[in-house]
């Protein structure tokens, strides 16, 4: 599992797990092969953030619990210069569809407070069933997936009732996972914001989930990705102070 805290709360992601064939060698040095359990992988990076900015505001639109991924998607993920016909190990097409299938099989969880205290917990899984297809080639560039959400996201997805963010906006930054991340984060405050409000390098730290080994370093890092949001996301307006 993979775990980030902040403040009295803990998010867990477990991943997805699938049978497959390892080989090994037994004592003579002969090829032996068994099943085994493997884990699929976490998900990470830019296409799972594009992924679910998709669901989500397709969600909202059709107001629908299942949802489909094709030739809308595609062109969508080519504003951004990403050529989805690339099969290779490290073309964006297969990155793609591994990043897909880590994400629709994750579970998740939210924990609050301690035993000590109070204590609760959510857990929950994003989509019910998945589905992913390759329904030609790569090369004819057809990719689709079908999806039946969770009541937990639907619901949560609807209570909210609509999208922040716009996708083309979050398509042009969409080199940087963080630069995205800053993006969702300040759309979602501007909606409830109605004062100026202070927060703490160190509260930025722990919930942007960074591997900096340093506050300074951080706050380099966020920096220059706020700079990234700032130039396509104009209507953003703050101040940062390098001491608090």
């Amino acid at each position: 599992a993979w775990s980030r805290k902040s403040g009295d709360f803990t998010f867990v992601v477990q991943p997805g797990f699938e049978t497959k064939v390892i080989q090994s060698v037994d004592a003579k040095g002969r090829p032996v092969f068994t099943e085994a359990l493997v884990s699929m992988g976490y998900p990470f990076g830019v296409y799972p953030r594009l992924l679910l900015a998709y669901v989500v505001t397709e969600v909202v639109r059709t107001r629908q619990r299942e949802i489909s991924f094709g030739r809308q998607f595609q062109l969508f993920l080519k504003e951004s210069g990403r050529d989805l016909s690339g099969g290779g190990p490290r073309g964006s097409g297969t990155l793609l569809k591994q990043q897909a299938k880590r994400l629709f099989s994750a579970s998740f969880s939210v924990t609050r407070g301690t035993i000590e205290t109070s204590w609760s917990n959510q857990g929950f899984r994003l989509f019910d069933e998945a589905c992913i297809d390759t329904l030609l080639n790569w090369k004819q560039d057809i990719w689709a997936a079908r999806l039946r959400l969770s009541d937990v996201f639907y619901e949560s997805i609807m209570k909210e009732g609509r999208v922040p963010f716009d996708l083309r906006t979050l398509n042009l930054l969409s080199e940087s996972a963080m630069a995205m991340d800053i993006y969702l984060w300040l759309t979602h405050r501007a909606i409830s914001l109605n004062r100026n409000t202070e927060i703490p390098w160190a509260y930025l730290m722990d919930q942007f989930g960074s591997e900096a080994k340093s506050q300074t370093k951080f706050k380099q890092t966020f920096l220059a990705n706020l700079r990234k949001v700032g130039g396509v996301y104009t209507e953003v307006n703050g101040k940062y102070s390098e001491n608090r």
